[in-house]
């Protein structure tokens, strides 16, 4: 099978100089990328500028900053392996807002004040599906501070707004103090929780699109 492994913040440029972006690293979606290599299937890691990337025969790297770059490359990554399964695996942390338009050159130093409108960005785990429906996709969901039932709805309904075939939902409050912990959730309801540590999580995902017992 071939894996696209999408990791990594993504950037929206303010100014030439100026952007935001976000907290993500890619570690666990790199994780993902090397075990899925180390399980004999080829992989397509998109990850986002200055994160983690795995290397190795196996795996193809490409680097991206903005929303409409990552997009072009599933467009591209999906049309190119449409005759061969692939599953799509999207980790990445993309903007939920964005500039609307780069500022030409750099904003001056010596203003008072600067007000910076954001707008909502497109969601891109909604395109996948449109892009290639036959593809088997996994998606993740990250809140703060939610109980498991609160996770546990969030999943679902990106599950039914993206058709994903699974969401890995995880809560940031326990990434920021090093217990990294999530759930398996698909289109037929609860799969697997209380999954610890990035290494599992990666290794349990991957089962579960492989059809193996967990």
């Amino acid at each position: 099978m071939k894996f696209i492994v999408t990791s990594g913040p993504t950037r929206s440029y303010l100014d030439e100089i100026r952007y935001i972006s976000n907290y993500s690293t890619g570690a666990l979606g790199t994780l993902v990328a090397k075990q899925a290599a180390a399980r004999g299937h080829k992989v397509i890691q998109i990850s986002g500028k200055g994160s983690i990337a795995a290397s190795g025969k196996s795996i193809k790297n490409i680097e991206i900053e903005t929303i409409e770059e990552l997009l072009a490359v599933l467009r591209k990554e999906l049309k190119k392996n449409r005759k061969r399964p692939v599953a799509v695996i999207h980790a990445m942390a993309v903007l939920d807002f964005i500039a609307p338009k780069k500022i030409k050159g750099k904003v001056r130093s010596d203003r008072k004040s600067w007000t910076v409108r954001l707008v909502r960005s497109p969601k891109v785990i909604k395109e996948i599906k449109k892009m290639a429906p036959r593809v088997k996709l996994a998606g993740f969901k990250l809140e703060y501070k939610a109980g498991k039932k609160a996770l546990l709805n969030s999943a679902k309904k990106l599950l039914e707004a993206s058709a994903a075939d699974y969401v890995v939902a995880n809560d940031f409050s326990g990434i920021k103090a090093g217990k990294h912990t999530a759930m398996i959730v698909g289109k037929s309801g609860f799969i697997k929780g209380n999954i610890s540590g990035k290494e599992r999580i990666a290794a349990e995902l991957l089962k579960t699109i492989e059809g193996v017992k967990c």
